[in-house]
Formats: structure tokens, C-alpha cells, sequence
């Protein structure tokens, strides 16, 4: 829809993580995690291209939503509803209810509209721009999810980038107060903490198998070799032996870790 939601991460972040277009609009497919630091916070950021957009095949949708909430698990602190300064149109009414579906009504409680294209509005304060708007069931959300709304604009660089990223976290810690420093679940979320945790324990098991393997194979060869010497035994080749099999644990270890984090 173009609302900016990928140059708003970016715009959290400091830094061009996530790709957008010129207009706002994202060029990524597929949901992306990024990580910031905010007076001393470790701030994750999930861009979700796409997946309460109205016009996305329900096919890509599904797998997208499923990446959507494995990344968040166990759930985001917040959700940023991105708009943009100047509509409130049908798709974005569609996506909205596209939101409810997937996260339920409970979710009103850890939203935050934030408005892109904060110049446009010039001389008018985004509150008054805010109590303009005549749509009935933009106001209904905007009374639900207790009126916290703010704009950027994602061009601002240096202090004016910072005064408002400062808002829009003051905003963010204060609600997450008001939620009793919860993060925002629901049985879906549940379900998908609970097979990433079985998935990490089958890992870690896993690997402790491959290791003992790895090691009972070392032994056994270099017994061997033991008791087949009939000549003094070579050191550097067994060293150069072992070394090979370490090397071939060491990078399982890494691989793994790397999937798991």
C-alpha cells in the first residue's frame, strides 16, 4: 500500500536495513528481523511486508504469516499500524481487519498508529490532523487502542530523527507499562514457542549424539591404528586425523548454533 512500513524500520534502526522504494512502498517478500540499541534496550524490529495486505494470495500469506511469528515468538511488545498522512482507504480498513483476524481484538492493546509523511502536514499538529479525520471506523480504532498515535517523517536525519524516535519509544515503554510489562500472545504464539523450544532441544540432543559419534570414531581409529603398528607410529598423521574430525564437529556446532539464534 506504500504507507512507508519498511522505511519506518529503517527509520527505528538508524540504518537502511530493510529495502524500500522511493514512494514507501517495500520491494522485500518476506518478513525480515533487524536489531537496534535504544538507551541501553536491545530493540528487535520484524518488517512485515505484505502480510495484511488485502491483495496477497492467501498461499503466500500463510507462509508468510508462519515466518511473521516465528520471528516474534513469543510476541512483539508492539505493533506499529503504519499509515500515511493524507488517506485512510478501503485496503487499509481491509488490512486492518486482516490484523484482527490473525492476532484477535486483544491485540488493540499493544498498537500504535504512526503516521508517515509528517512534512506534509506542515503547519497542522498531528493531534489536529488526527481529530480531522470524519472516518467512523478509523476513530473506532483510534478509541481502542487508547488514542496512541505519532508521525515521522522518515527522512529526517540527525536530532530531528532522534526527537522523534525518542516519542515513539516513550510511547512504546509507556504502553508496555500500562500492559503490565507484558508482550502481546495469544494460543498461536503459544504453539509456536513450543515447537521452537522442542526444535532446540531436538538440536542440542542432536549434536551431543554427533559428537559422541565423532569422538567413538576417533578412538576406535586410533586403537586400531594401535594395534596394527608395526613400525613406530607416525604422530603428525594422527594429529592431522583427529584435527579433521574436530574440525567436522566444530562446524556442525556452528551451523546449528547460527540456525537456532
Amino acid at each position: 500500500m506504500g504507507a512507508g512500513k519498511s522505511a519506518t524500520g529503517n527509520t527505528i534502526l538508524g540504518r537502511k536495513e530493510f529495502e524500500s522504494t522511493i514512494l514507501g512502498g517495500s520491494i522485500a517478500k518476506t518478513c525480515k528481523e533487524a536489531q537496534t540499541n535504544w538507551k541501553g534496550r536491545q530493540v528487535s524490529v520484524v518488517d512485515t511486508p505484505g502480510i495484511f495486505d488485502a491483495n496477497t494470495p492467501e498461499r503466500d500469506n500463510l507462509n508468510a504469516i508462519a515466518h511473521f511469528m516465528t520471528l516474534s515468538s513469543p510476541g512483539p511488545h508492539a505493533l506499529l499500524l503504519v499509515l500515511r498522512v493524507g488517506r485512510f482507504t478501503e485496503e487499509e480498513k481491509a488490512a486492518i481487519e486482516r490484523l484482527y483476524s490473525l492476532l484477535g481484538a486483544d491485540a488493540v492493546r499493544f498498537l500504535i498508529i504512526v503516521f508517515t509523511g509528517k512534512d506534509q502536514l506542515e503547519e497542522l499538529s498531528i493531534r489536529d490532523y488526527v481529530e480531522s479525520i470524519q472516518d467512523p471506523y478509523f476513530n473506532e480504532l483510534r478509541k481502542k487502542c487508547g488514542n496512541r498515535y505519532c508521525s515521522l517523517d522518515n527522512r529526517a536525519r540527525g536530532a530531528q530523527r532522534d526527537a522523534q524516535i525518542s516519542e515513539l519509544m516513550a510511547m512504546i515503554v509507556s504502553m508496555v507499562q500500562e500492559n503490565g510489562n507484558t508482550h502481546y500472545t495469544n494460543n498461536v504464539y503459544q504453539s509456536v514457542e513450543d515447537y521452537l523450544q522442542k526444535k532446540t532441544q531436538e538440536s542440542v540432543e542432536y549434536i551431543k549424539m554427533q559428537h559422541q559419534r565423532e569422538m567413538a570414531e576417533i578412538r576406535q581409529k586410533y586403537s586400531n591404528e594401535e594395534q596394527r603398528k608395526k613400525k613406530p607410529r607416525k604422530p603428525k598423521k594422527c594429529t592431522r586425523e583427529v584435527s579433521r574430525k574436530l574440525g567436522r564437529i566444530l562446524r556442525l556446532m556452528t551451523i546449528s548454533f547460527s540456525e537456532w539464534f
